[in-house]
């Protein structure tokens, strides 16, 4: 899943890209979050334009997979502060780096 507007508006980036992929050698990494080392689906943090590149010229994307060796278990106060950092809400602790950084993002989408 990405993280940042799809597909990527940056053409000249993607075109770049692309043109390396087709070139061989050295292949552009994507990086990916994923929840378990087991896991199909992940969160694309960095590589967007990258993977433009990769589905225009049908190349499987070499990926780097970061995934907690121990996965640690849901713990409902982490939905709780996520639900509040996307709400209308002010967060219940301020001094929360979650919650703050979810904020920030919430106020920058908007």
């Amino acid at each position: 899943m990405t993280t940042d507007a799809w597909p990527p508006r940056d053409h000249r980036a993607v075109r770049g890209y692309r043109d390396r992929i087709r070139a061989g050698g050295d292949l552009p990494a994507l990086a990916a979050l994923f929840p378990t080392p087991h896991s199909y689906v992940g969160y694309l943090l960095d590589g967007h334009h990258k993977l433009a590149a990769y589905e225009q010229t049908q190349t499987c994307p070499l990926i780097i997979r970061l995934a907690p060796q121990v996965p640690r278990p849901l713990r409902l106060d982490d939905v709780d502060r996520t639900l509040a950092a996307f709400s209308d809400t002010a967060p219940r602790h301020q001094d929360d780096t979650l919650a703050s950084v979810l904020s920030r993002m919430r106020a920058e989408s908007a």
